[in-house]
């Protein structure tokens, strides 16, 4: 049996390229959505994550929200589930240990 090192949300995200469309700098950066909570940042929820290189990442904090998804034609929220939707399937007990017996032909 071998352990393969389980990976959380956020390192997930950080591994992508960035999903504006005909970009695919990868850079170290990802943008987690913001609960202006406590503070001017207020509090991070790393669970609404998507993947951002730096450039697009100072344009969208610089132009807002709503101009960034008109400009780029892109729904933030559809962005947001669809990386959620891969990282379940591709990480279904999410970030634990997970054994793998590599002798064992993988369920279909």
């Amino acid at each position: 049996m071998k352990l393969i090192k389980p990976i959380t949300y956020k390192e997930f995200i950080r591994r992508r390229a960035c999903a504006v469309p005909h970009c695919r700098d990868r850079g170290p950066r990802a943008r987690f959505e913001h609960h202006p909570t406590k503070g001017a940042r207020g509090n991070i929820n790393h669970d609404r994550g998507w993947p951002i290189c730096d450039g697009h990442h100072y344009e969208l904090d610089s132009i807002g929200r709503v101009t960034f998804q008109k400009k780029y034609g892109m729904n933030l929220n559809l962005t947001v589930d669809y990386f959620q939707n891969r990282y379940r399937l591709l990480h279904p007990r999410g970030p634990e240990l997970v054994q793998v017996d590599p002798w064992r032909e993988p369920a279909a």
